[in-house]
């Protein structure tokens, strides 16, 4: 249990006098859940309840209990059962996920919004620690040095050939070495600029591919870490979106596929350079969260109706501020396509995609903050839900949220509602204000955090 704790983990439970966990067999002897949650309750009316459901049916029946449990689990489900999980329970009871959870898994199960993830893997498969003493001849021991001085070493030999670029989601150790400090796009126009022959982008697969795009002849982009890839750009690739605007070419444009529909195409600057290219060859664009309604605008004055990926939540938030209403917007899920007179219907067809950061922000979470500190000024993301906005005092791009702390007078309150390192960096630069996440535990961005140092 020690060890968990110190390795950053969280103690489920201390043994079984202190929770009642009710598992299938409990459920099967009982005659259901109902009658197992019944019983327990009144054997042990003190203790914690948590009941592990199989399926999403059961899940309904836990929710049905009133008063509610004190946690679900989700035993053994696959990440779209999880997601629509999280979707169904709405925050009225918390979630954990368990089974066939590793390391691999995890990011992608957190992504889905559930509350807890518990790993078993953790206290019964834990391997041993070697104590074995090894003797490092002096090459390995060159080898060796510090990340910092490597890579001050390393720019000592390469000069100005190369230049580096930090996402403001990066690790400390990692912006330390940074030449140029921002958002996606940003940095890859500040390359641009530069005469490095190589650019090396510490951010996430679709930000390398953007600064390849802008690059000048002879410039080489490399990210340190080719598996870094961004959990919103890889819910949209170009086969689904193909696939999507051919249906929506049927419902809506010709038949025979010889007259396109009558939709703009706008992908999310956080998307892939195939969905980018896609957007081009159809008349459509490519919009940051800081243009995306001027964005908006330009495609609406072209075609009555915008079809926009990957991100539902920053299309959504950008057309309400339009005056777009929810009537007019249709989610487009490629795994169970709405039926044709909601298509008719609608003037923003969102793909549902979301970021694994900024979906986790929650309402609960800007009351608690209001009631936390005073007068504080809530500032979000317009990743984040449409519900979460709504609450928020100001939304915006990460250039935005920073330029608005900055601008600050001193004994500022705010609750911010982005990645935590951005955060807690912000903390740092302003100590003259107040400044915390919008949540209690902050969210990171587990893809960008596979760059290190070293």
């Amino acid at each position: 249990k020690y060890a968990v704790r110190t390795g950053g983990g969280a103690n489920h439970r201390m043994s079984l006098h202190d929770m009642i966990l009710i598992k299938d067999n409990h459920i099967d002897a009982s005659g259901g859940i109902g009658p197992a949650v019944k019983r327990a309750r009144e054997l042990y009316p003190a203790l914690p309840i948590e009941v592990e459901v199989r399926n999403l049916e059961e899940l309904q029946q836990v929710l049905a209990i009133s008063p509610p449990v004190d946690r679900a689990m989700l035993d053994n489900m696959s990440l779209e059962e999880m997601r629509q999980a999280v979707e169904m329970a709405a925050g009225r009871v918390p979630l954990e996920a368990s089974g066939n959870v590793t390391l691999k898994r995890a990011a992608a199960i957190a992504a889905t919004g559930v509350d807890y993830i518990s790993v078993g893997a953790l206290t019964h498969s834990v391997p041993a620690l070697d104590l074995s003493m090894k003797v490092a001849t002096p090459e390995k021991q060159a080898a060796r040095l510090d990340p910092g001085e490597r890579v001050a070493n390393l720019r000592s030999e390469l000069g100005e050939r190369v230049v580096i670029l930090g996402h403001h989601y990066q690790r400390d150790e990692v912006l330390a070495h940074a030449d140029f400090r921002g958002d996606s796009l940003k940095l890859a126009r500040d390359a641009a600029q530069t005469e490095a022959e190589v650019i090396v982008f510490c951010g996430v697969h679709f930000m390398a591919e953007t600064a390849a795009i802008l690059a000048k002849p002879g410039q080489h982009v490399l990210i340190p870490d080719a598996t870094a890839g961004c959990y919103l750009a890889d819910t949209a690739n170009l086969e689904a979106v193909q696939a999507a605007w051919d249906e929506l070419n049927g419902l809506l444009g010709d038949a025979a596929g010889s007259q396109e529909p009558e939709y703009t195409p706008v992908t999310y600057v956080n998307s892939s350079a195939a969905l980018k290219a896609f957007c081009g060859e159809h008349g459509g664009i490519v919009c940051t969260s800081g243009n995306a309604e001027r964005v908006l605008r330009w495609a609406l004055g072209r075609q009555p109706r915008i079809f926009f990926f990957p991100d539902q939540h920053l299309g959504r938030n950008t057309a309400r501020r339009m005056g777009i209403s929810t009537e007019e917007m249709l989610v487009w899920d490629p795994h169970y396509p709405p039926e044709p007179d909601a298509v008719q219907r609608a003037r923003v067809v969102l793909w549902l995609g979301a970021c694994n950061v900024h979906q986790r922000f929650r309402p609960a979470q800007v009351a608690a903050a209001r009631e936390r500190w005073p007068g504080v000024q809530v500032i979000v993301h317009p990743e984040c839900r449409a519900e979460v906005v709504d609450l928020a005092d100001d939304a915006g791009s990460t250039a935005h949220i920073i330029s608005q702390v900055e601008a600050a007078p001193t004994g500022s309150r705010w609750a911010v509602g982005t990645e935590a390192r951005l955060v807690h960096r912000l903390q740092r630069a302003h100590p003259e204000q107040q400044i915390a996440s919008l949540a209690e535990v902050s969210p990171f961005c587990g893809t960008m955090s596979q760059i290190t140092a070293g």
